[in-house]
């Protein structure tokens, strides 16, 4: 029991990797190009400048984790981007190492091939404070550093980075000492953005499709990109076939107007087709004896409760009703039932006649390969001057 809820632990908080921007930007939409997929996964290049950071010491909050990146940009060169994980079983800790990407093409020179460690300065903080980690103690540590010559020596004795600007701030705040090792890593893969569980994709997918996007272009604005048409056209094929009458019930009146209207349409299209045909009457008849039944199943639960200060019922546009799977099933059922029962029946009753003729075939050409092998054993007992 306690390997299983170690597990699920770990799964949790695996998904809530963090992977920022270092540095400031003008926009918040990302300067890579579209990352497209294949049979393997993503097609993700190596990233060659990057190093890997390992900490003596464990990395138990984020204001130590920002002071950490601050102290490596003041030693090597500005990052352009970070990757590190939660702690599995510590949800306000991460893990003690993490991977860096530097801005700079020339920083990763400034990393000495057999590696090295240097000192950073983090601040303290409370792990119980009520609302988690607040801008106050992010102060000073949001804004990306510049490489300080001054910093860049080797030997035993290295001075201490620390990530403040003021000595104010510092004195102000209780720090500790933590020891970085770092490592030139050969570029990395992983891109936690772009993977999604198995068992997670259908449940994004559905929801995916009904989002739709970050807003409907209008007649005058670009079309949709093509990326994102594809996205959607994918997810709603999965979403059509895996929604169930609860999920459809919470469907955007919008998508449920179509559908209706799109059933309806089929509908009329199949009617007009039968009325023309020999067998419409019979169709229409048995349709109708089954009309009785009502399409649309209306409960109470459905519509909101009027208020005194809602708006009445007159001033509000009349919702298009919603339908259920089942319901759905039903009517298309009813709008489809083109052959009469006598035309069944006769299909069943000749399939059960040709499958006696094939029964009745196999036993004659057993029996008569019986009889072959009787008087072939026959003729073999004469020859040897044994009567049968």
């Amino acid at each position: 029991m306690l390997a299983v809820s170690r597990r699920a632990i770990a799964t949790r908080h695996a998904t809530r990797s963090l992977a920022t921007e270092a540095q400031a930007s003008s926009t918040s939409t990302s300067k890579r190009p579209f990352r497209k997929w294949n049979s393997k996964g993503p097609e993700i290049e190596q990233q060659p400048n990057t190093i890997y950071v390992r900490a003596w010491d464990e990395i138990d909050s984020m204001p130590a984790l920002f002071a950490l990146v601050r102290g490596l940009e003041k030693r090597f060169g500005r990052i352009r981007e970070f990757r590190v994980t939660r702690d599995y079983d510590i949800s306000t800790s991460y893990a003690n190492f993490f991977i860096a990407e530097f801005a700079d093409p020339d920083a990763i020179d400034r990393v000495p091939t057999k590696g090295t460690h240097i000192k950073v300065e983090v601040p303290v903080v409370p792990k119980h404070r009520p609302g988690g980690v607040g801008l106050d103690q992010l102060q000073g540590l949001l804004q990306a550093e510049d490489f300080d010559p001054s910093l860049a020596t080797d030997g035993v004795n290295k001075p201490v980075i620390k990530p403040f600007e003021t000595a104010e701030e510092e004195d102000s705040k209780p720090t500790r000492v933590v020891e970085l090792i770092i490592e030139r890593s050969k570029g990395y893969k992983a891109d936690p953005r772009d993977r999604i569980r198995s068992r997670h994709a259908g449940q994004f997918g559905v929801a995916f499709y009904q989002w739709g996007g970050f807003y409907r272009p209008s007649a005058d604005e670009p079309p949709v990109p093509k990326a994102m048409q594809e996205a959607l056209a994918k997810w709603q094929r999965k979403a059509d076939s895996r929604f169930k009458p609860a999920d459809h019930a919470s469907a955007p009146a919008g998508d449920s107007s179509r559908d209706v209207e799109a059933i309806a349409l089929d509908g009329n299209h199949t009617l007009e087709s039968a009325e023309h045909s020999p067998e419409g009457q019979e169709v229409q008849a048995s349709a109708s004896s089954r009309e009785a039944d009502p399409v649309v199943v209306s409960s109470a639960s459905d519509e909101p409760q009027n208020s005194s200060e809602a708006p009445s019922a007159e001033d509000q546009p009349q919702r298009p009703k919603r339908l259920s799977q089942r319901e759905k099933i039903l009517m298309l059922a009813r709008m489809h039932a083109k052959t009469p029962l006598g035309d069944v029946k006769a299909q069943e009753e000749k399939q059960i006649e040709e499958e006696q003729a094939r029964a009745r075939a196999v036993e004659a050409a057993k029996e008569e390969q019986k009889a072959a092998m009787g008087s072939l054993r026959d003729r073999l007992l004469k020859m040897l001057g044994k009567s049968p």
